[in-house]
């Protein structure tokens, strides 16, 4: 991590009229073109299929869903849609109750460990895309006054 104070986003010097281009960070990687419209790919299942058509509605009604994306995307969906279809296996069977002894089944214990793992990948790639509360509140910007001065 560099030393310092962290970099204020080129959107908010600009908001404040101290954007100057010759500080702008030019190796910042090109994001590629914004995808409009792209079908899922034909490889998804149905549930894959709709979390792709929410989920990019979603990226693209804010600009976020650039074509360096869809790999990841792609990834999102499928660890999402393995994660629904392991909860839908093992509900409710993972334990049961004979005799007043609890009798857990083994099978379905270790699909809940795969399906956390799944959790786990969905997370990660949901805040890479800012889809969770955390993420969207370091993406959000608030607009800045530009006749506000400090100490008034």
């Amino acid at each position: 991590m560099p030393a310092g104070r962290p970099r204020k986003p080129n959107k908010q010097k600009q908001l404040q009229g101290t954007y100057r281009p010759d500080r702008d960070n030019l190796d910042k990687p090109a994001n590629g073109e914004i995808i409009i419209g792209m079908d899922a790919p034909d490889f998804f299942d149905a549930t894959e299929k709709r979390l792709w058509q929410q989920v990019s509605e979603e990226l693209k009604k804010v600009n976020l869903l650039y074509s360096i994306d869809v790999l990841s995307l792609v990834m999102l969906c499928q660890e999402l849609g393995s994660y629904f279809r392991l909860h839908s296996l093992t509900r409710g069977k993972l334990a049961s109750i004979k005799n007043h002894k609890v009798n857990y089944n083994k099978e379905v214990y270790n699909l809940k460990m795969v399906q956390s793992m799944h959790l786990r990948s969905t997370k990660d790639l949901m805040v890479q895309f800012g889809l969770t509360p955390q993420a969207r509140q370091k993406l959000q910007m608030s607009l800045i006054d530009p006749d506000w001065e400090l100490g008034t």
